[in-house]
């Protein structure tokens, strides 16, 4: 008796803290967007003044195609690089940092993209690697993120808040290959041809998403920084 009162107990603290926690998902929501912004515009500005050939793509350039912003409720910023510029890209590890950003050359569960973490924030920029392969960019994570070379090849700069960001100039084409031909009709936490989507899959990345927010910042006041043991 008291071993189910004891689980019931514990069962009803878990949905109340699935619940506080999907509460956060509107404002979070809002205060992420507005952080991606300014991460957007501060890591395409390095990019563009070390020269370094990237490119927009995945979620962050279907923002910026569909409605010329980050979309509300996209968890990072997604930008593309062939694999020959990594270098280049984390010898501008000292400019990120004096903007209040760290670079590290291991990110992602993989450990094998760019990530650009924003200290101020738990959120950050990915910065995907690709290998040159004909008619095909390779990702060097997920061979679901391959795409067609002619669909990237080809550059051109979208003004984004006062900065320009780097967009393939076949965007709608590379986008329609990435998400299906209805790209267009917003679809919350949708990965594409990487997989996931539904309701149950929204629900699951929103969930993570806030319990990691709250942790960065229990972590925070702790004095804990991303890049610190």
């Amino acid at each position: 008796m008291i071993a189910l009162k004891l689980l019931t107990t514990l069962i009803l603290i878990l949905i109340l803290v699935v619940v506080l926690l999907l509460g956060l998902t509107p404002l979070l929501d809002r205060f992420r967007r507005t952080v991606l912004r300014r991460i957007l515009v501060d890591v395409t500005d390095v990019l563009n003044r070390h020269d370094i050939e990237y490119w927009a793509d995945f979620g962050t350039l279907l923002g910026l195609i569909r409605q010329g912003d980050i979309i509300l409720g996209d968890k990072d910023v997604d930008l593309c690089v062939l694999d020959a510029e990594r270098p280049r890209v984390m010898a501008a590890y000292a400019d990120f940092a004096a903007r209040g950003y760290w670079l590290t050359g291991e990110g992602g569960a993989a450990g094998k993209l760019m990530r650009v973490f924003d200290l101020r924030s738990p959120f950050y920029a990915d910065i995907y690697p690709y290998l040159a392969n004909g008619e095909t960019v390779a990702s060097v994570l997920d061979p679901r993120d391959d795409a067609p070379t002619r669909l990237v090849s080809a550059k051109e700069n979208v003004a984004f808040r006062g900065a320009l960001i780097s967009t393939p100039r076949e965007a709608e084409p590379l986008l329609e290959y990435r998400y299906g031909p209805s790209f267009r009709i917003p679809r919350r936490n949708d990965k594409g041809r990487a997989g996931g989507a539904g309701p149950w899959h929204s629900l699951s990345q929103d969930l993570e998403a806030s319990a990691l927010f709250v942790w960065f910042f229990l972590r925070y006041a702790l004095g804990v920084r991303p890049g610190r043991a």
